[in-house]
């Protein structure tokens, strides 16, 4: 496939931007960057997909999330969020799991996020959990870490054996081809998001900013832009703190962890060799664009709703927002009476306070 007429931002480094660029991408690698001139000559007999001079990114990545906040999520305050968590995960069956997942994945490929952590806890479904929402992630398309949260098991109950769990889905995950177990990543820097940490002395390390944070999302819902900003503005509380230090920890920090489950391919950045999760952003600068401001505008001038095209792995899995695979009204006439169940029984395990 051959993307045409794109526009390029780099923000490290040497900041620049390229226009009307053509990235050529095979078995799911870029392979080639070049002006659309030179490359539609080289790669003449190759597939097309015009960028229309609309910004082309490397695909957010989201370093933390929970799928089955999403079926109650819109129902409870952020704030009341982390203390539902003993009930919601009990509350859970087995199509809650799969379709919590499906409207998870729906929801980031729409908002520009091609990766999603997933930590899962569901006690009254242990075995096969994470089997079941891998099995929803390749439905979508979308590139998934998963793992059985251990840290919650134990606050929850003492007869889930969450490593067990994790160590089946290590041997099954190798069956899936944009899917991993998380199990095993050495990540001490996270940077939860919103509803977790409303206080920045969470991100302090030896009283500075720990510039080693990734950055996660909550609620069901992957506007990495609105969680970077939200990051910003919690850490500048504490230090001088540049949009180049938020896109690098939302942005490059992230793609080092995933690097870790996919050790042999490379993400976060738009240059030959890189997987190919990539999304295109309609932006219209309402200001000039200049190599000291690139950051300003990836951080503070895009939204989520501008997010046009996404591909993952090479595949194009959105264009001009309308979803390949399924049908997004569909999907959410099946979620709807899977949160309802849900969010019943929420209801009454809470009353029991069990």
């Amino acid at each position: 496939m051959l993307i045409i007429n794109a526009t390029i931002p780099y923000w490290r480094d040497t900041p620049h931007l390229l226009t009307d660029y053509a990235i050529y991408i095979e078995n799911g690698v870029i392979q080639a960057i070049g002006p659309t001139e030179v490359l539609i000559y080289t790669y003449r007999d190759v597939a097309r997909l015009d960028a229309f001079s609309q910004w082309v990114l490397a695909g957010n990545i989201c370093a933390h999330t929970h799928f089955h906040h999403a079926l109650i999520a819109d129902m409870l305050h952020e704030d009341e969020i982390p203390h539902a968590e003993r009930w919601l995960s009990h509350a859970l069956d087995r199509d809650a799991l799969y379709w919590s997942a499906i409207l998870c994945a729906m929801d980031a490929i729409k908002r520009g996020t091609t990766t999603l952590f997933n930590f899962h806890t569901s006690p009254t479904e242990l075995e096969g959990s994470l089997e079941t929402i891998a099995n929803a992630l390749k439905l979508i398309g979308i590139r998934g870490v998963l793992t059985y949260s251990a840290n919650n098991t134990s606050r929850l109950s003492s007869k889930i054996n969450a490593h067990a769990e994790n160590e089946r889905f290590i041997q099954i995950a190798k069956q899936y081809d944009r899917v991993r177990s998380g199990a095993k990543i050495e990540n001490k820097s996270v940077y939860m998001p919103r509803p977790f940490f409303n206080h920045p002395q969470h991100f302090r390390l030896n009283g500075i900013v720990d510039k080693s944070l990734t950055i996660g999302a909550e609620r069901g819902k992957y506007d990495m832009w609105e969680e970077w900003r939200s990051a910003h503005h919690q850490l500048r509380q504490i230090e001088h703190i540049t949009p180049e230090d938020i896109l690098n920890m939302g942005i490059a920090n992230n793609a080092e962890l995933l690097m870790q489950v996919f050790p042999n391919q490379k993400f976060g950045d738009i240059s030959e060799g890189m997987t190919a999760d990539l999304i295109f952003v309609d932006y219209q600068p309402r200001l000039p664009v200049y190599p000291e401001n690139i950051a300003w505008h990836l951080l503070y001038g895009m939204e989520s709703w501008m997010v046009d095209t996404t591909i993952i792995g090479g595949e194009v899995v959105m264009r001009h927002r309308h979803l390949m695979a399924l049908d997004e009204r569909d999907i959410l006439r099946q979620v709807r009476p899977q949160a309802q169940k849900v969010w019943e029984r929420f209801n009454a395990l809470k009353q029991l306070g069990r």
